[in-house]
């Protein structure tokens, strides 16, 4: 996907990935600042057993509240700053947004898109499969 990341003093990085269900081809491929590069395939296969939901907030601030299987998940109830990024997972989840036009969806690997438009308090529930 072409995302940049940076080494740590452990010589580890990660980058998230969503991915929708079935075979999927991983590539990583590292560069060094005198050109080397090296690469890596692996393939995978991804099956999903709960809704995992993965929400991004950018453009602007949003109110965040997160239900997962009937409980309200504690650390949401609060505006999230644009940048930040949260993954649900059960088997329902559901994201109430204050700020539709700023907050966007994964839904098990599937891009959703934004939930709405600016300003628009919206709710989505998602079942696992």
């Amino acid at each position: 996907n072409g995302a940049v990341t940076t080494i740590g003093s452990d010589l580890r990085f990660a980058v998230t990935v969503n991915f929708v269900a079935g075979p999927q081809t991983v590539r990583v491929v590292a560069k060094t600042a005198t050109g080397g590069e090296v690469q890596e395939t692996r393939s995978v296969s991804v099956t999903y057993t709960a809704a995992v939901v993965t929400v991004r907030i950018t453009g602007g601030d949003a109110f965040i509240l997160a239900t997962v299987d009937g409980a309200q998940v504690p650390s949401t109830n609060k505006v999230f700053q644009s940048g930040q990024v949260l993954t649900f997972s059960g088997r329902t989840v559901t994201i109430r947004t204050g700020n539709a036009g700023v907050t966007f969806l994964t839904f098990n690997g599937q891009d959703m898109g934004k939930m709405g438009e600016l300003g628009q308090v919206v709710e989505r529930s998602f079942k696992a499969p």
